[in-house]
């Protein structure tokens, strides 16, 4: 999913557009690979969104349910959510960009066109608390 193709053509001209993991997937598997196994590297986001369907089909629930019950609510990180929106919880940095070829900002943009069903939210607060939960 990194870069450009079918993603940025559908998503430059409107990056509010949402895509499904799905969509994502099938994105990624028309794609060349760009080295035989073990030959390479390459950045991608499909493995978390590949995870993610993978968590939701073993559980029966949803990321944004699994990341709730078992991480935000025993960790206490009351402020943090999973969105497949826009929806930035205030205050917030703003993110700005010029791959649409101005300068503009790109704060509010649609998240799913780069990970679907992973996009979390979350206060300085909560991402102390789970750093250091992570860091124990």
């Amino acid at each position: 999913m990194s870069g450009g193709g079918a993603s940025r053509r559908r998503t430059l001209p409107n990056p509010f557009v949402e895509w499904s993991a799905e969509e994502l997937l099938a994105y990624a598997q028309q794609s060349p690979t760009l080295f035989a196994p073990r030959e390479g590297w390459a950045y991608s986001h499909t493995d978390i969104t590949l995870l993610g369907k993978v968590l939701e089909e073993a559980t029966g629930q949803s990321l944004a349910e699994l990341l709730s019950s078992r991480i935000f609510e025993p960790l206490g990180m009351d402020d943090s959510g999973v969105y497949t929106t826009n929806e930035i919880s205030t205050p917030m940095f703003h993110a700005y960009t010029s791959e649409r070829g101005v300068y503009e900002e790109s704060t509010y943009w649609n998240p799913t066109w780069v990970l679907h069903s992973a996009n979390m939210n979350a206060t300085v607060a909560d991402l102390g608390r789970w750093s250091r939960a992570l860091n124990r």
